[in-house]
């Protein structure tokens, strides 16, 4: 099991809870984690030198690969090798996982911080301070937004399903 707070990711057993290993790269507040694969990748605020999104690999207590400067990263997802990020830009962001390469960003952005993502078969459900919830399809690359439902009173702070 892994966790953050702050700045650190502790590695827990989950039989003793004991904490086995402590992760140090981030410069600032971690947000988000997702596992992929055997990686675990970290989302948090970055800056001109620091980078929002960090990959693990388990074995090791170093960073192996640094990811999208000035971006301030609240949430991760991935499907089919791209891992889609949401920031305080209002956007869903996209990079594709084989080469590492960024990806244009979902249009039209949220209007507001997005909080959180979750697939749905090949869909994806944004979530947002703006308080609404949008469907993207995961078959197209451009001109994917399905629909935007209003859906909250107060800010979504997160999403999940359990439909894969």
């Amino acid at each position: 099991m892994v966790t953050a707070c702050d700045k650190t990711i502790s590695l827990w057993d989950l039989v003793s809870l004991q904490n086995v290993a402590t992760l140090k790269g981030h410069k600032d507040e971690i947000r988000t984690l997702h596992v992929w694969n055997d990686m675990l990748i970290s989302g948090g605020k970055g800056s001109g030198t620091n980078p929002s999104i960090l990959f693990w690999d388990l074995r090791s207590t170093s960073p192996v690969e640094e990811k999208e400067k000035n971006q301030e990263v609240f949430s991760l997802a991935t499907h089919n090798g791209i891992l889609y990020y949401g920031n305080r830009n209002h956007q869903v962001r996209r990079l594709d996982l084989s080469n590492m390469e960024s990806l244009a960003p979902f249009e039209p952005p949220h209007f507001d911080v997005v909080t959180s993502l979750s697939i749905v078969r090949d869909n994806l459900v944004s979530g947002s301070r703006d308080k609404n919830l949008r469907l993207w399809s995961l078959d197209h690359p451009i001109n994917n937004l399905r629909s935007t439902s209003y859906a909250h009173q107060d800010w979504i702070n997160v999403t999940e399903s359990t439909i894969l």
